[in-house]
């Protein structure tokens, strides 16, 4: 298998697994899945083709899954806090241009 169709495809599982989690990591857990990866890859690209496809594969499990949970825990950083989620809220706005 070459390198890049396994990282292609660890990275294809990574994002998967990630999106079927029910809950978000702490950031510094998608930090350290991403470390892990760039340090696999280093390691497989010394070693060859056909002994490194593994590694290769990992790498791309642990880069995909790494961007995409600390993606999404980023963007939940953002949002509303729960103890206001479904009441309503007054806000108020001025409109500089219409233009």
């Amino acid at each position: 298998m070459s390198p890049l169709l396994a990282a292609g495809l660890g990275w294809v599982l990574g994002v998967a697994l990630q999106l079927q989690q029910e809950t978000l990591w702490p950031l510094m857990g998608y930090a350290g899945a991403l470390a892990l990866g760039a340090a696999l890859l280093l390691v497989a690209w010394r070693l060859p083709r056909w002994r490194g496809w593994p590694l290769w594969l990992a790498a791309g499990l642990l880069v995909g899954a790494g961007l995409t949970g600390s993606r999404a825990a980023l963007y939940a950083a953002h949002a509303l806090p729960a103890a206001i989620e479904g009441r309503d809220i007054t806000v108020a706005g001025r409109i500089a241009s219409l233009t």
